[in-house]
This record gives C-alpha cells, structure tokens and sequence, in this order.
C-alpha cells in the first residue's frame, strides 16, 4: 500500500515538475500593436474673398487666402501668366493667357490628341466661352480657343483635392471681362491746356 502512495506521489511530483518547465519555457506571444490611421482632415479656402485685375482686361475673385504672383517675363504672344499658391495647402493654379495658331478647341485637340482620349472630359464655361475640363491623376486643365487666344487654367492637387477644386470652382464661376479704363497722363494735360491758352490769346 506505501508502494502504491509512493509511487503516485511521485507520479504527480514528475507531472508538476514537466509542466512548470514547460510553462517557464514557452515563449511569451506578443501581439502587434496596430496602429489606428487617422484620416487627414479636408480643408477648404476661406469663404471672404477678394477680387483681382488684371490690365489683360479680364477679372475675378479668389480666396483672401490665396496668394497670386504675376510673370512680368513675358514675350509678345503671352497677355498674362500668373501662379496661384496658398500657405494653407500644398498645389497650386496657374492661369496663362497667350496667342495661339489654333482657332478653335478642335485645333488644340488635334495638337494634344492625349487630352481627347480622357475618360473624364466634360464641357463647360468659362465667361461665357466654350470650355473643356480635363482631369487627369490629380490634376485639372481647363482649355478655353477663342478668336485666336487660349486660355489656360491648370490645377495641380497634390493631397488637397477638395482645396483646390473648391478654390478652381470659385476663380472659373467669377471670371469675367471688363474694359480698362484709359487714363490720361499728365504730359497729356498739359499739351491741352497749353493749346486752349494759345487758342484763347489768338482769338483776342
């Protein structure tokens, strides 16, 4: 009977020494800490705007928010080329207006035979103008051929897509033509009124 006990005893002592080995010796799994992805925020440009001009004779408003910087480096065929940027977001607008050999949009297709094959291309305007919007990986042309003259707005989006499509929508729905008032300069004034007093001493 003392046999029996013993070698129980011994039976359960060998059990607990084989399984504290082998829970001291199992490696301890660790899981991954998973990183929650926090999705950027989307901004949009002020609301308060403000208008710009230019002598070209045509106008419209933009986001105070906006910064506009104009080319003086132009040659004959170019009117205006200005580069719009912001501090609050990467990309940027361009705005160019030149002469062309093309006289219609059709002319400029068939010079840029890629731009036609775009899924996304749709008609729209632009002061009242013909226009195509061609959009392509995260970018956005919008081509206006009118009496001889393009008109050029390029989006670049860069990771603020709905900044700048928001600050686009706005320059292309305000865009209009204006005259530009003529002053007269001073040189001017003076041959008139150098003239009048001559005029006045003949008459007497």
């Amino acid at each position: 009977m003392k046999k029996i006990v013993i070698v129980i005893l011994l039976l359960l002592l060998t059990g607990l020494g084989v399984y504290f080995i082998a829970t001291n010796s199992k490696e301890k799994i660790v899981e991954p800490v998973l990183e929650t992805s926090v999705e950027k925020e989307e901004i949009t440009p002020a609301t308060s705007t403000k208008n710009y001009e230019n002598l070209s004779g045509f106008t419209f408003d933009y986001s105070e928010d906006l910064e506009i910087i104009e080319n003086e480096d132009l040659d004959e065929t170019v009117y205006t080329d200005l580069a719009i940027t912001s501090a609050a977001a990467s990309g940027s607008i361009s705005l160019r207006i030149e002469d062309s050999k093309q006289k219609n949009i059709s002319g400029w297709f068939k010079e840029n035979p890629d731009a036609s094959k775009s899924a996304d291309l749709f008609e729209t305007k632009l002061a009242e103008m013909n226009a195509s919007e061609i959009y392509g990986q995260n970018e956005l042309t919008l081509i206006v051929l009118d009496q001889g003259v393009l008109y050029q707005i390029s989006v670049a989006f860069e990771d603020n897509k709905k900044y700048w499509q928001t600050a686009y929508d706005q320059i292309k729905s305000s865009f209009a033509f204006f005259t530009p008032q003529t002053t007269t300069s001073s040189s001017e004034i003076s041959e008139s009124s150098v003239s009048d007093d001559v005029l006045e001493e003949i008459s007497e």
